[in-house]
């Protein structure tokens, strides 16, 4: 029986993958993965971390 697992990450994980190792543009390819396994429904994040990530939008 395969279990289907689902991940959590917080803020700290992606500015630390940004900073120090995954930077944008030195392995885009990490930040690709992350997004499709977002899209597939195996990654998630909760609205704060876009909030303190990306600041917060007026528009």
């Amino acid at each position: 029986m395969s279990v289907s697992r689902t991940f959590v990450l917080d803020t700290n994980t992606l500015i630390e993958a940004n900073n120090r190792y995954y930077g944008f543009d030195i392995c885009p390819g990490f930040w690709f993965t992350l997004l499709e396994q977002h899209n597939s429904g195996r990654l998630h994040s909760i609205d704060r971390v876009k909030t303190e990530s990306f600041g917060k939008r007026t528009t």
